[in-house]
């Protein structure tokens, strides 16, 4: 008989990490799973907004711990790993976005997007792989999750971007394209393990400064098919899946959480 498939969202004895914890998505997404049970490890560079977090976060009484360190220096990886004895879950939610168009090209800013995207990915996945084969002979399975983009599977259309406010990165998509193909090869690498990588591509979830510009806004709701921008929560519904037991043959797979932007 099956067992109880909501007890697989039971993150109780769950160690997590998970990069660009302070942004607005990885917020909720720590938030999300910590209400689940799980303990969470909040990594960035900004101490002080780690801080606000973990304070919002400790109200909800979600076990948390900060990891204030940058993802793209090695040497500051492994160390802080080499201190963890237990990690189950991965979110690799970081990303270096510079709002700027084609013409503007600077090699620093190109640079900085695949360091975050994919350097960063590589030097965390190194250090842990150890630790997430342990977690999968005990669980059954482990889990690493990728926040890509839908601009990692589409190009934005020029014409809502129109302002150099709100322009779009060529740097931004093609790191996120490079993050969904390094998700999949990844995927066939460590499934002799159990170890399972996913990405998942949001699509219009604009934060607070994007939703004050309504004309941008306007413009992002009428182009998605649902007509409207995504709200935090159908983002960590995802997520917890791919970070559960209930997604234990789910492997190299992104999944569009878009409101149907890429079904054009």
């Amino acid at each position: 008989m099956a067992k109880n498939i909501l007890s697989y969202f039971n993150f109780n004895d769950t160690t997590v990490f998970i990069t660009g914890a302070y942004s607005q998505l990885g917020s909720a997404i720590s938030e999300g799973l910590g209400i689940y049970g799980a303990k969470v490890i909040i990594n960035g560079k900004n101490k002080e907004k780690l801080y606000r977090l973990q304070k919002n976060l400790l109200k909800k009484k979600i076990q948390t711990s900060i990891a204030c360190f940058d993802i793209t220096n090695y040497a500051q990886v492994k160390k802080f790993f080499k201190g963890i004895k237990k990690l189950d879950v991965i979110v690799h939610n970081a990303n270096n976005t510079h709002h700027t168009p084609l013409k503007n090209f600077e090699k620093k800013k190109y640079l900085n997007s695949f360091e975050t995207s994919i350097l960063s990915l590589t030097n965390i996945v190194n250090c842990t792989v150890n630790k997430l084969k342990k977690s999968s002979k005990k669980n059954e399975t482990s889990s690493i999750i990728n926040i890509s983009s839908m601009y990692g599977m589409v190009s934005p259309d020029p014409s809502i971007y129109s302002s150099e406010k709100v322009a779009s990165s060529p740097q931004y998509g093609a790191a996120k394209a490079a993050l969904i193909h390094h998700t999949k090869y990844l995927a066939v690498h460590l499934a002799r393990y159990n170890i399972r990588v996913n990405s998942i591509s949001p699509g219009p979830f604009p934060n607070t400064n994007i939703s004050r510009d309504k004309k941008f806004l306007n413009k992002l709701k009428e182009k998605t098919p649902l007509k409207r921008v995504g709200k935090a929560e159908e983002l960590v519904s995802t997520v917890l899946y791919l970070a559960s037991k209930s997604s234990s043959f789910t492997t190299g797979v992104n999944i569009p959480v878009d409101g149907g932007w890429t079904a054009w």
